[in-house]
């Protein structure tokens, strides 16, 4: 990483882009633009940051780490053009506000083995890498065990609140990180003008780029359908549905005052000092109300490509709430399916790692902010809540 005088890291983009290059020795990017967010995310680093060298190090590291792996797929691309003409079937999208259920009702429609689902490992490293032959995947299970490893001893607490493991099915969120249009930088960093820029924007190209790496995935490992996850999606539904014609979401609803609470607990381990309502989590509200917001409306315009479950009904009898997703949208039942949800959920009891304690309260927030901003929401969803 070039510094620009008395160790001052240069973040600019151009010098960002160039540092992966040298890294990976490649240099065609696609044609999509990531200049403009990744301009937009470092601009805020910038502002929030910029005397600060240990983080600029540290986010620095992240963006190289993120750019030298989008030269790794982008030369997947040029070099198995194969790769475009793969077909994404019927694709299944799980999405919700955080803390909704959404991770629950994600491994168990794993337990189907027709979904092609991602596991933490591919996430990390969704490209192949031909000179390493089948030396790459051990490698890259071996990398992103390590990477797992260093999380859980720096924030012990957070295995409570949500379990990642290298091999079992993971959220998508990182997929959409190599598109630089995610607001899992805004959390990471607390970066309120990337997450105020990227909550008005059109995810239509996001997610165009996202599906190419589904392809590039599906070509690597081929099933008969694709189950993502993500709370992100929630914010790009109406995206989703234009970008995968023949793609199905699935919306996890939860009493807002709840999930909200929850996640805010999430991120609060991620935090030096007690987290509690400052501008970044007004913001951040505002978020999760854009994308209820922007879910709403897309099912309001119709559409018979988005189906509601309840949160209560996930966990009071969870093979039925699987059942009539798969009867809505007429996905082919696996006769073992129902089997490997009751051993899944016995293998999986809730509060296997502790139990995650939380409230509004802890935070600075009144069930009385959040009813007033998810006002609409209330009424339209209240009685799946």
């Amino acid at each position: 990483m070039k510094a620009r005088s008395s160790g001052n890291f240069d973040l600019s983009v151009e010098n960002l882009l160039q540092t992966a290059e040298v890294k990976t020795r490649l240099a065609d990017w696609g044609e999509e633009d990531i200049r403009l967010p990744l301009g937009q995310l470092v601009g805020s680093f910038e502002k929030e940051y910029g005397h600060d060298q240990e983080k600029k190090f540290s986010f620095a590291y992240t963006l190289i780490d993120l750019l030298t792996k989008r030269l790794y797929i982008q030369d997947n691309f040029k070099s198995f053009p194969a790769i475009q003409n793969i077909q994404i079937e019927r694709p299944l999208f799980v999405t919700g506000l955080p803390r909704t259920g959404t991770t629950l009702m994600h491994n168990l429609l794993s337990q189907d083995p027709s979904w092609r689902v991602f596991p933490y490992w591919e996430l990390i490293y969704p490209y192949y890498k031909a000179n390493m032959g089948k030396d790459f995947e051990p490698y890259a299970i071996r990398m992103a065990e390590q990477l797992l490893q260093g999380l859980y001893a720096r924030y012990p607490n957070l295995i409570s609140r949500h379990e990642t493991r290298v091999d079992g099915p993971e959220e998508c969120v990182h997929l959409l990180r190599y598109t630089f249009y995610s607001n899992s930088f805004a959390v990471e960093w607390e970066l309120s003008d990337y997450l105020d820029w990227y909550t008005g924007q059109d995810l239509t190209d996001s997610y165009r780029y996202y599906r190419k790496i589904l392809q590039l995935l599906q070509w690597r490992k081929p099933k008969s359908h694709i189950l993502s996850k993500c709370p992100t999606h929630l914010l790009g539904v109406k995206a989703i549905l234009s970008v995968f014609p023949a793609g199905r979401v699935v919306w996890m609803h939860r009493e807002p005052c709840k999930c909200i609470a929850s996640v805010i607990s999430l991120f609060s381990v991620f935090r030096d000092t007690p987290t509690r309502f400052n501008s970044f989590i007004d913001l951040y509200l505002d978020y999760f109300k854009k994308s209820v917001d922007m879910a709403m409306d897309t099912v309001q315009k119709g559409t018979d490509r988005i189906i509601s479950v309840s949160y209560k009904q996930l966990v009071k009898n969870p093979a039925q709430a699987v059942r009539e997703i798969y009867e809505n949208f007429a996905y082919p039942i696996d006769p073992g399916h129902e089997q490997g949800i009751t051993r899944w959920l016995t293998e999986n009891p809730q509060h296997k790692h502790g139990v995650h304690q939380y409230s509004l309260g802890d935070f600075g927030i009144t069930e009385a902010d959040i009813r007033r901003r998810f006002a609409r929401y209330y009424d339209e969803y209240g009685h799946l809540i």
